[in-house]
């Protein structure tokens, strides 16, 4: 009996967690078929990403900052678009925070920032 109880908790937070992952990728999650998606959905997007204190939008430059210093360039691509799908940040907010990078994570990472930007923003006029 407690062990339905439990599935039908497991149940609720997956459907909680997916339902983040379409708030902040603007985008349906993977399917669940591995421990890589398992945990990507139920850990990051069900817990990291719901946690209170920091809004969707600081969780949002944080994670532009570190994907384009540590030089992922389609994470970067996906949250950038999120970010602008979902009204986080807007592309004169993200414009600044190009700029912003540049001088404190290194020019070659605010160029590749700048670079996928310019390629959104032109897909988008």
């Amino acid at each position: 009996m407690n062990g339905g109880h439990e599935m039908n908790q497991d149940d609720d937070h997956r459907t909680r967690s997916q339902a983040m992952w379409r708030e902040v990728m603007q985008a349906d999650p993977p399917a669940v078929t591995d421990p890589y998606t398992e945990v990507t959905t139920d850990h990051l997007m069900g817990r990291v990403w719901t946690r209170p204190t920091l809004a969707r939008r600081d969780r949002r430059l944080i994670t532009l900052t570190i994907a384009a210093v540590t030089g992922q360039r389609d994470p970067l691509a996906n949250h950038l678009r999120a970010a602008l799908d979902s009204g986080d940040l807007v592309a004169e907010e993200l414009q600044e925070w190009v700029l912003h990078l540049a001088h404190y994570g290194g020019w070659p990472a605010g160029t590749t920032a700048y670079a996928l930007l310019r390629g959104l923003l032109a897909g988008r006029v």
